[in-house]
């Protein structure tokens, strides 16, 4: 009964009470209304594109090469994608690591990386790529001795800074067994680059205690 009441008491649209004898029935306006009001706050809350210049990408150093964030949360506001330009220098490498909750593809740009996904590894070449599962182990090492580049894209951004996280275990069984860098590789590879060899085999793997 109270339901019949209400039905001839009030038009209900949109999830909005109006009384029928104060206001007349509803018109079709008056129904898309509410919608209409949504999609406009949407379309104010969605992210304007923006082009990045090379300059403008926030650029981080490490030991073994370099990373050049083109797309992360923040000053993007980019909440599923994470882009990172990998720059390897010769002997260098992102050891053994994990992404808890990211997927990856990592798509080679230039040069030659051997590529590790769990125990098997495989040479990546311009236009190779690997796609890795979330928490899948990898790691990358550059083997030659000239750069080599990477493209990174990670999803989705786990934060709302870099977007990025991540799990190192080069020092955990049976990740750390594995292939290596070491620094006298990576001083070898520079030598021979500059023309200069001291080893015969540069680019044999080093065991670190």
């Amino acid at each position: 009964m109270l339901a019949l009441w209400l039905t001839s008491r009030y038009a209900i649209a949109a999830g909005v009470f109006r009384p029928v004898d104060r206001l007349g029935p509803p018109t079709l306006s008056c129904l898309l209304q509410p919608q209409a009001n949504l999609n406009l706050s949407m379309e104010k809350k969605r992210m304007a594109g923006m082009f990045v210049s090379g300059n403008d990408v926030a650029r981080e150093q490490l030991s073994w090469g370099s990373l050049a964030w083109c797309c992360r949360p923040a000053g993007m506001g980019m909440k599923n994608l994470v882009v990172i330009e990998v720059t390897l220098a010769p002997g260098g490498g992102h050891a053994f690591h994990r992404h808890p909750r990211q997927e990856e593809v990592i798509y080679c740009v230039e040069g030659e990386v051997e590529q590790w996904l769990e125990e098997k590894k495989q040479s990546l070449r311009p236009g190779d790529a690997v796609v890795i599962p979330a928490g899948c182990v990898h790691a990358s090492f550059n083997r030659s001795a000239r750069d080599a580049k990477l493209l990174a894209i990670l999803g989705p951004s786990v934060n709302d800074q870099s977007g990025y996280e991540v799990t190192e275990v080069a020092d955990q069984p049976p990740w750390n067994t594995l292939a290596k860098v070491g620094a006298s590789v990576r001083r070898n590879l520079l030598l021979r680059a500059a023309g200069r060899v001291e080893r015969s085999n540069p680019c044999e793997p080093e065991v670190i205690d």
